[in-house]
């Protein structure tokens, strides 16, 4: 990686995008899923070896307390994560929406995130009119092959359905959120390729992210099928986080670039925020370990009952502006570009 590209990649995001970094709250409602992914610590294929604790919901009143909580401390941007809550898509339908009505209720100022599988497009227009502002479904890997050894069953197997899904949210109105998984595919350029390629066939991305695959940890006693990605098929060092950011903020430039803390969050925050503009700020995996009636404290992030592996930052901000570098300014609105798409 060449030091050209990510100045380049600086210069962009400061043009289109100034100094702010947007942090926004990620919260998993139900930590469950229907889809047997080879990789995902919530996989049913988990499950059904009886490797992952499956929790189920959050209470209701949990949840409209903690969006409360996070208002109260600043935070304007939600992002709602959901697996395949359920096979059928109407019922899927149902089951986030009802946590979608129940965030915009309790915090109606608030820029909505929806995280989830493919939708019927009546569904997306559902979504729409109860308050979501952006959905955000990941494609992972584009490879035919590797996706469908990747998707053994479920809702997500569906590549085709997945391929058509950023068109049926635009057209709902909503904004676009789409990423790879980085580390599920051995060739990471190759996959960027196709990815840029698509993007352009389907209007392209208001928002893209920039998941990780890492080493999921298991209950102890427990083990997972043949097959099952324990450990990404390619290890993501920080340095190839970067030159990976550098690369979609080229490919990218009027897109929200959302980085995350599955990566060393001194790194992410200190370095990559120079070319991404969003990160994650507090993190809510569900793990039970999360006390219910108050915020957990600065690296509280890993559970084996849910096997999330998210570094927490908590919901104080100054140490992450702390650990920023200069001109880069955490801010917990969301902002938008300082250009015009357009």
């Amino acid at each position: 990686m060449t030091s050209s590209i990510i100045e380049q990649a600086r210069q962009i995001r400061t043009k289109n995008f100034g100094d702010a970094l947007c942090l926004h709250s990620v919260i998993y409602p139900i930590d469950f899923c229907t889809s047997g992914c080879t990789y995902c610590g919530l996989s049913t294929l988990l499950a059904k070896e009886g490797a992952h604790g499956v929790r189920g919901g959050m209470r209701p009143e949990t949840f409209d307390w903690l969006i409360r909580e996070l208002a109260d401390t600043g935070y304007q941007v939600h992002e709602l994560v959901f697996g395949t809550v359920a096979e059928n898509q109407d019922l899927l339908t149902k089951r986030v929406v009802r946590w979608v009505e129940r965030a915009r209720a309790a915090h109606p100022e608030s820029y909505l995130i929806v995280n989830c599988d493919t939708l019927h497009p009546d569904g997306y227009r559902r979504l729409k009119e109860v308050g979501a502002d952006a959905v955000w479904t990941f494609m992972e890997v584009m490879s035919p092959d590797i996706y469908a050894q990747k998707h053994r069953s479920g809702l997500k197997a569906d590549q085709a359905q997945r391929l058509e899904a950023p068109q049926r949210i635009r057209d709902a109105g909503m904004a676009v959120g789409n990423a790879l998984l980085w580390g599920l595919a051995p060739d990471w350029k190759a996959e960027f390729e196709q990815f840029v390629a698509w993007s352009k066939e389907v209007g392209g991305f208001d928002f893209v992210a920039t998941p990780v695959q890492q080493t999921i940890t298991l209950p102890a006693g427990s083990s997972a099928p043949e097959g099952f990605d324990i450990d990404p098929p390619l290890t993501v060092s920080l340095e190839m986080y970067l030159e990976i950011c550098a690369n979609l903020r080229l490919a990218f430039p009027d897109a929200h670039l959302v980085a995350n803390t599955r990566l060393d969050p001194g790194f992410v925050y200190g370095k990559v925020s120079e070319i991404t503009d969003m990160c994650n700020g507090y993190v809510w995996t569900g793990a039970r370990s999360h006390p219910a009636r108050e915020l957990v404290e600065i690296g509280h992030v890993q559970s084996d009952t849910t096997q999330m592996n998210f570094y927490n930052p908590g919901a104080e901000t100054a140490g992450i502006q702390q650990t920023c570098p200069p001109g880069v300014t955490v801010d917990l609105r969301f902002g938008g570009r300082n250009n015009p798409v357009g």
